[in-house]
């Protein structure tokens, strides 16, 4: 879902990401998820803190 979303909106934030795909999914359990893409060299983080957003690898 993360994915999917992020090749629609590129660089988005957690808080963008946990509203499109949907607020019953817990915001902690989104950001152990883009942590998880990022380790696999899925995604690519760009800022630090409240402001990072998230972007799927240009290589992709």
């Amino acid at each position: 879902m993360i994915l999917a979303d992020l090749k629609d909106y590129q660089e988005s934030s957690i808080s963008e990401i946990h509203k499109r795909i949907g607020v019953e999914i817990n915001r902690h359990t989104i950001k152990n998820k883009l942590d998880d893409l990022i380790t696999n060299g899925l995604i690519d983080k760009i800022g630090e803190k409240r402001w990072s957003k998230y972007s799927i690898k240009k290589n992709m």
